[in-house]
Formats: C-alpha cells, structure tokens, sequence
C-alpha cells in the first residue's frame, strides 16, 4: 500500500482545525478557581489555622526567628557579585545601574523565603541618555496574588480591581517566588513552617512569666486565730501574699515540676526554629560534645542554605539585568554572586606550592580578587631581567717566579675535575639527556598542576599520570646507557 504524504500546512491546519476541542489548553482546571483568579493560599498550615500570610509578619519579632533569618539575610547581602563579561561597556554600565540599589534589592527579594513569594516595583528614570534605575522598592504582598502562568496580579485596597485583579507589566513588577508549583503558586512560606514552634515558644513564656508573677515573691503562712487581721497586718507591711489559715489546720504543696524544665522546654523550641532556617546548627545538636567534623558538616549545611538563597535573589537580579538590557538594546550579560573571596587554606596552600615551584606567576588583580586585598596593601615583584652571558675567562697570566704559593693555588684551580675516562661518561650522559624525551608531556604537568587544590592532591595527581604514560622508550634508553656505562668501566678497568 503506497505511503501518503501530509504535507505540514496540512497538518497545521487540522491543528487549528481542532483548538476548539482544547489541544492547545490546560483543561484539568478547577474551574471556579479559573473564574475567580484570586484562588485561597493552598498553604496547610494557614488554611488550618485560618490565617493569611500577611499574619506571617508577627514571626519576624520573635528574637530567635529574627537572628536566624538576619544570618541567612546577610550571608547573601555579604556575597560579592559580577557581572560577566565585564569588559564590554555594556556590562559596566549595567553594574553602575545595579549597584546603588543591590542591598534593597536583595533584601525585597529574600522576602519570597519568608513568605513564599515577594513583588518589586521598579520606577525607571534617564541615567546617561539611557533608560536607567530611579529607584526600586517591595510592595506589600498582600496587594498582589501570584498565578499558575508565572504572572502576578494587582488587587488595590480600593476594588478597583473586581475580582479578577488587574494585570500589570512585568517589567516593572518583578516577581519572586519560593519553590512554586502547580498546586501553590504562592510559593513556599518558610515561615509558615515556624508558626508551631513559635506558638508554643511564646505560649510558654508567657505561662512562665504568669508563674514567676506568682510564686516569685515568698508566700506568708500564719496560724493566728484572726485571719483578716492578721492578711490585714501582713499587706500593711509590703507582703504581697500573706496567707491566714485557722489553727490546727495544715497546708502542703504538690510539686511535679523540676527544676530546669522551662529552659529545657524553650531550648526544644529555639532548636527547632534554628534547625528549619539555618538548617543544622552545632549549638542545637552537637553542644558541648561537638568536635571539629561535626562543626564541619554543620558549616556545610548552613552553605547549602546560603547557596539556595543565592539562586533564588540570583534569578531575580537577572530577570532586572535583562529587562534593562532590552529596554536599551544592549548586549546580554549574566549576573554572578560567588564568594571568590578570602584566605581559603586550601587555595592558599595550592597558589604557594605553584609559586615556589616556579609553575605559576600571579597578577595584582588575582590578588585583589581572591585575597580581600586593597589597592596599595602590596607590590608585585618584576621579573628581573636575566644578566647577558659571561665572556669567556681569559688564561690566567703566569705566576712571578718569586709567587709560588699563588701559581700552585691557580694550577689546582684550573685542574680538571674529571678523568679523560670519566669525562667521556659524562659527556655520554649529557647527550643521553638531551635526546630523551620526558615519559609526561609537560603540557600534561602544567595541567595537573592547574587543577590540584594541595600538595597531597598534585601528588595523588601525578602518580595517576605516571601510571597511564608510555615508559617504554625511556626504559630501552635507559638500559642503553647502563650497558655502555659498563663497557667504559670495563674498558679503562686497566688504565692508570
């Protein structure tokens, strides 16, 4: 049966054909949810507790939740950023534009971590002949209600936006969101996530303040037959809990409680508030049986936490990067936060072993940008410059006949250091070397060198090459100069 060809018009025009069926739409939609755009917080917790997340904000005042989200803020302010390449001008005046309003930047972005999802509003101005930045600043989120599409919605206090909000320019409200999905576009609050053990935290304070208000001060028990003269009595002189019992009564206490309970239960809480922001702290699991491993693999943690935070404000500043660079038809360029920074033992161990070995030269701007340098903190030694070739020493003149002594110190001076025999071994061994390759290119050698980070990895790192090189021709080279090596000694065995 012959086959039949449809050509691609054809095709496309039985895809048109068929939108009205729904090819071409999402059709597993709630539809009430659809029509009414502005769809409930799907966020467990809130829906719960019958919250918003505007209520979220009474967490940021808690001291324990406020230190650990200002380590993780500033982490992320702290971490230097580029912008590459850098050397078109297009990249520079970028970075001009960006720098005034990096911090307030960051900071508006790092709120989707907190809430889930945060919006920027941003006010262009000229700046050069060019469409530049006036200012920037986060709006409240409660104004805005991030959709599946990626889009975001504005819903004024006023109404003015009816039910379905009014759509705004995405180059002017930027939107952030923290791992969104499908079925919570709003992002994920992290906040959302502390409000049990903030709850629970700040309930037993509370009750323990009420307790301390009520057993602080010594309670007076008197047996006295008049009670109200004697509370009377007790209260005139300052006591703020005299207690009258008739006589032949008793009083007890049940006590259940022990002591160190309140602290154990609000370390339990300040442990679980820093182990979901900070992640794993040595403080809250380790204590005063850490060691350096676990101080290690808790910093390591903590790294991981920064580095999500900086893709996420990463994203963010791109999207604003781009957006300028369209409105002025300049080249694209990628925004860059990495901590190239510091006096890293490893890197410095590295650059100090490539510098001794004479492998590796570095510049003044390596310098400053991985070593928190200044300008005029250092010098960079020139290479000298080598010194031309000696001439050839002149024959030494002939000693006075009256200057023994210093012709005798100049005929063992110029003696020869060597035999006629052994010279011609050491001239054998010289042309041996020269013609001998090297069993590793030293392409390869200076590659490895480049890549090891310490001493025991350039190590580690050769013997791998060594074991995959070809020794082959070397070893015959080798055993060539061994055997001729005997024949010389054999032959002037007899000499005198």
């Amino acid at each position: 049966m012959p086959r039949i060809s449809v050509s691609t018009d054809a095709r496309l025009h039985k895809f048109a054909a068929r939108t009205a069926g729904g090819l071409n739409s999402e059709q597993a939609l709630d539809k009430l949810f659809a029509w009414l755009i502005r769809q409930p917080d799907p966020d467990e917790t809130l829906r719960k507790l019958g919250k918003t997340r505007v209520s979220l904000r009474a967490l940021e005042f808690d001291d324990e939740i406020s230190q650990c989200l200002d380590t993780r803020r500033e982490a992320v302010i702290a971490t230097p950023w580029r912008l590459e390449p850098q050397q078109p001008r297009s990249s520079k005046w970028l970075a001009t534009q960006i720098a005034p309003h990096f911090e307030a930047l960051v900071r508006a972005a790092f709120s989707a971590v907190c809430y889930g999802y945060s919006v920027i509003e941003v006010v262009y101005g000229p700046a050069d002949g060019k469409i530049g930045i006036d200012h920037l600043a986060e709006k409240p989120l409660e104004w805005f209600v991030p959709q599946r599409d990626g889009t975001v919605r504005y819903f004024p206090n006023n109404g003015s936006g009816g039910v379905t909000g009014i759509e705004v320019d995405a180059r002017k409200f930027i939107l952030t969101r923290r791992q969104p999905s499908y079925r919570n576009p709003y992002g994920e609050a992290l906040l959302s996530r502390l409000y049990w053990p903030y709850f629970f935290k700040t309930q037993g304070r509370r009750f323990w303040a009420q307790f301390l208000e009520r057993f602080g001060f010594p309670i007076l028990v008197g047996t006295v037959s008049d009670g109200a003269a004697f509370v009377e009595a007790m209260t005139r002189l300052g006591a703020v809990s005299p207690v009258a019992i008739p006589p032949g009564s008793t009083v007890e206490t049940i006590a259940a409680t022990q002591a160190g309970e309140f602290e154990r239960f609000d370390a339990t809480f300040a442990r679980s508030i820093q182990k979901v922001i900070l992640g794993q702290t040595l403080t809250s699991d380790v204590g005063s049986s850490g060691s350096y491993a676990a101080a290690k693999v808790h910093d390591s943690v903590r790294e991981d936490k920064r580095n999500a935070d900086i893709r996420l404000v990463s994203a963010t500043v791109q999207e604003l990067v781009n957006i300028l660079a369209e409105l002025n038809g300049l080249q694209a360029v990628q925004f860059v936060m990495a901590d190239g920074t510091g006096l890293e033992v490893e890197r410095a161990t590295r650059d100090a072993t490539l510098v001794d070995k004479g492998v590796l030269k570095f510049t003044e701007q390596y310098l400053l940008d991985r070593y928190d340098f200044l300008e005029g903190d250092f010098t960079v030694p020139t290479t000298p410059v080598p010194a031309p070739p000696a001439p050839p020493a002149l024959p030494a003149p002939a000693a006075e006949p009256e200057d023994e002594p210093a012709a005798a110190a100049l005929a063992a001076f110029a003696a020869p250091r060597f035999t006629a025999e052994q010279q011609v071994l050491e001239d054998g061994i010289d042309s041996v070397l020269q013609r001998l390759d090297s069993v590793i290119a030293d392409a390869e050698i200076k590659a490895v060198i480049r890549l090891a980070t310490s001493p025991r990895d350039l190590h580690d790192r050769l013997m791998v090459l060594l074991a995959g090189a070809d020794g082959a021709d070397f070893q015959r080279t080798f055993e060539r100069a061994l055997f001729a090596a005997d024949v010389l000694g054999y032959a002037h065995a007899g000499a005198p």
